[in-house]
């Protein structure tokens, strides 16, 4: 498949390669599986899960406040990233 992609000078054809690999390795009942029915593939499948998993929503956001103690060293911080950014990128350092 890289062989191909490459021959059509595509850019993406190294992500198509390891996509497919990577979706053909995932089923466990085929020869070329990652997970096999081993105590290894079972504790490697184990571990994907966890990986993979979605966690809830109000897990992943903090609980909404008015209190703006942090949001100007916030807003300071993110324009003094800002202001190196665009001077380095203008004086070419």
């Amino acid at each position: 498949l890289i062989a191909i992609t490459l021959a059509y000078k595509s850019r993406l054809s190294f992500i198509f390669g390891i996509g497919l690999i990577t979706i053909i390795s995932w089923p466990r009942g085929t020869s070329v599986t990652y997970f096999p029915y081993t105590e290894a593939g079972d504790a490697r499948f184990d571990y994907f899960k966890k990986i993979v998993d979605v966690a809830p929503v109000n897990l992943l956001m903090t609980q909404y406040t008015s209190d703006l103690t942090n949001a100007g060293l916030a807003i300071f911080t993110m324009l003094y990233v800002d202001f190196l950014d665009t001077s380095v990128r203008y004086l070419n350092f």
